[in-house]
């Protein structure tokens, strides 16, 4: 879970189901990048896809992962705000919306 892009993917698709247009267009990084890190995902058995009109849809496989992305929504801080802006990482776990400005 150390890459920051990897973590918002996990809050993201915490919350719902994503394909991988969706996740880049929140994120706004590059497809492949997203795709890289939902692969690392994928082979850690942390997230996985089914196919609906032939496109992958990511969620959540490990429960355990839910419960981490809340308290960290608990436990965000101005330092993991700063760290986030430092990566170029639109993604605000402190207030569950990936747009939100921190």
């Amino acid at each position: 879970m150390g890459h920051p892009i990897r973590l918002c993917l996990v809050a993201l698709l915490s919350e719902k189901r994503h394909n991988v247009s969706e996740l880049t267009s929140i994120l706004e990084v590059k497809q492949s990048i997203v795709s890289q890190q939902l692969a690392i995902l994928r082979r850690e058995r942390l997230v996985a896809a089914v196919r609906i009109e032939g496109m992958a849809v990511y969620y959540v496989l490990e429960p355990q992962l839910r419960a981490m992305v809340r308290c960290l929504e608990r436990c965000a801080s101005s330092s993991f705000a700063a760290e986030e802006s430092r990566a170029g990482v639109r993604c605000s776990l402190a207030s569950s919306s990936p747009h939100a400005s921190s």
